[in-house]
Parts: structure tokens; C-alpha cells; sequence
């Protein structure tokens, strides 16, 4: 199909080009915010400069659900709604460039990878999560502060109260559990570090049924059909199911893997501070119920642990090369009395 037409289907339609001075500005504001924002990285803006300046920028009349920029993967360009003041990044214009900059294609040009989001013949992989995970960095990047707010029902703390707020609150919930550094460099580098950081401590069966969680959330989300109190059940129902299974798959592994005391207080720290990203369900008492029950457990491995320390210390002690020569001594010594007496 024609490219115009397919543009003019989605809901774009190209103006003009942008101008060098317009995509300098932009090039080099979206560069210094992602350097600057994520200085663990250590990324080159240079080498920021030089991929973005190979993205194709147009001035465009662009469908209101696109917001003041759209990145159409297609042919790899960035359109911007033509009352778009330019010199002023915002969320929407950080994003699509952020979705340019993640882009991975084949030695054909085919598109093989953007950040989290695989694609391959038939099915894309993981795009509700890449999703997230860019207006997580964006966020970042504009410095914008949590909001508390109310969706559907649903009581959160979110750093992006006006796009993806759910999603945004349950990768950041994702985020806690295993860092940031890993998550941007997986959605810049589009590589698998953040996936298997994850899997490392709360299984792949587990991030399998959070991935495709995060799918039927943005279905939700886009559609806007049928019973209204029906789709804000739906969400709410799917919020609390993918909430509560990030919540046990990553802290049921965690204290799989314990074997150290000082080890369990680290996790009942990070399972306690866990409470302040969760969002609250209609009176929501899962989280407590589950905490009350790993701090039982909790007290119990320390006990279990104390005896085999004690147990490994004895063992340590009774095979002692130094104090098993002593002994030896105090037992000829003692031999010694015993047959001086016997004489």
C-alpha cells in the first residue's frame, strides 16, 4: 500500500519536512535530557546526536489520540502536529523519540526489536510492557513528580497520571525489585537484562503471565466500547491480579534463595518499603496478609539458620588443626598422671 495512504488511514497526514534548525533543537534538548537523567548509564551524547539526526522529521496534521507527535515505525519518522511549539519537549515528543531511539532492525531493514517489544512474523511480543517502560523513562527524563490519583477505582502513586498510569505504576512496582539501570538499558539497547533480572529471582512463568497482564491492561484501556462499569471492573480485576502476582513471584523467590541471617533483614526492609508503590484495590489487604506471612516464615528461617550456623561452628571448632593439636597435648599430659598414679 501506498505510504501516504497508509499515513492518512492511521490518521497522519505530512506537511513539510522539518528544517535543520528545527530538528537541531530537538535532537540535542532530547539528547541532554536522556545523558543527564541517566548519568549510571554513562551514555555518549554524541553518539545520541548522530543516531537521532538519521531520523526522518515532519511537520503533520496528526489525529488527536496521537497527542503532538507520533513515531510510525514503517518508515522510521516522527511526525509532529503542526501547532507543536518545537523548542519545548513534551511527554509525547520524548517518547516517540524514544521509540526512534530503540529501534532494531535486520540486515533487510525489517524491524526485529524496539527495547522490551520483540516482533516476529505473526504475533509482537511484550508491547503493552515496552509501553510502560518508555513513559517510565519519559517521566524520568521531564522530571515529572508522583501524582496520586484515582483510575477506575483504583487508589496510586504514579509518575504519569495523564498516560499509562497503571502501567506506569506497575513497571515501577517492576523496577523497585530489580533497579533501573537494567530496565533503561534494556529499552535503549534493546536487550533482555531487565527481563532475565527478573527471572532470575521470580521464575519465567511468572513474567510470561505479567507480560501478557500488561497486554490485556492496554486492551482495556483502548477500548472504550460497551458497559463502562463492566470495562472499570475489568480493570480493576486485572490490576489487582498482575499487582499481586509481581508482589509473590518476586519475594517468594527472593526468600527461596536466602541462606545468610543478615540477608533476611534486607528482604523484610524491601518487602515493607514494597508498600508504598502498590495501588489500593477496594480496601486492598492483600499485601498485609502476605507480609504477615513471610515475616512468620521470616522468624522461622532465622532459627533454622542460627541452629546450622551453630551446628557448622561446632564442626569448625572440632576440626581445628590448632585446637586438635592442643587436645592431644592435654590428653598425653593427662595419660601421663594417670599411669604416674597407677606406678
Amino acid at each position: 500500500m501506498d505510504l501516504n495512504r497508509t499515513l492518512k488511514i492511521v490518521g497522519i497526514e505530512p506537511i513539510r519536512s522539518l528544517n535543520y534548525v528545527e530538528i537541531n533543537s530537538i535532537v540535542q534538548g532530547f539528547a541532554e535530557l536522556l545523558v543527564n537523567t541517566f548519568v549510571n548509564q554513562k551514555l555518549n551524547y554524541q553518539e545520541i546526536v548522530a543516531k537521532m539526526f538519521k531520523c526522518n522529521m515532519y511537520l503533520a496534521n496528526i489525529s488527536e489520540k496521537f497527542g503532538t507527535a507520533n513515531y510510525f515505525y514503517k518508515n522510521q519518522a516522527i511526525y509532529y502536529k503542526k501547532e507543536s511549539d518545537l523548542k519545548k519537549l513534551d511527554d509525547y515528543i520524548i517518547h516517540e523519540c524514544l521509540h526512534y531511539f530503540q529501534d532494531e532492525r535486520e540486515k533487510d531493514e525489517k524491524l526485529k526489536r524496539m527495547g522490551l517489544c520483540t516482533f516476529q512474523e505473526f504475533k509482537i511480543y511484550c508491547m503493552a510492557l515496552n509501553e510502560a517502560a518508555i513513559q517510565y523513562i519519559t517521566s524520568r527524563m521531564m522530571k515529572t513528580a508522583k501524582q496520586q490519583i484515582e483510575y477506575s477505582g483504583i487508589v496510586l502513586n504514579t509518575r504519569s497520571p495523564s498516560y499509562y498510569p497503571l502501567l506506569c505504576n506497575l513497571i515501577e512496582q517492576m523496577v523497585y525489585l530489580v533497579g533501573e539501570d537494567v530496565l533503561v538499558d534494556s529499552v535503549l539497547f534493546s536487550n533482555d537484562r531487565f527481563v532475565y533480572a527478573f527471572i532470575d529471582v521470580a521464575g519465567e512463568i511468572a513474567l510470561k503471565e505479567i507480560q501478557a497482564n500488561f497486554d490485556i491492561l492496554l486492551e482495556l484501556k483502548h477500548n472504550k466500547s460497551g458497559d463502562i462499569l463492566k470495562q472499570e471492573m475489568l480493570i480493576k480485576q486485572q490490576y489487582e491480579k498482575t499487582q499481586n502476582l509481581i508482589l509473590t513471584s518476586y519475594f517468594d523467590g527472593a526468600f527461596s534463595l536466602i541462606d545468610k541471617i543478615e540477608e533476611l533483614d534486607e528482604y523484610q526492609k524491601k518487602l515493607e518499603n514494597y508498600k508504598q508503590y502498590l495501588g489500593n484495590v477496594d480496601q486492598y489487604r492483600f499485601y498485609e496478609e502476605y507480609r504477615d506471612k513471610q515475616i512468620e516464615k521470616i522468624n522461622k528461617k532465622i532459627i533454622t539458620l542460627s541452629r546450622k550456623n551453630s551446628k557448622n561452628m561446632l564442626e569448625v571448632v572440632s576440626n581445628n588443626k590448632i585446637i586438635l593439636f592442643f587436645r592431644a597435648i592435654r590428653n598425653f599430659l593427662l595419660k601421663g598422671r594417670e599411669d604416674y598414679k597407677i606406678k
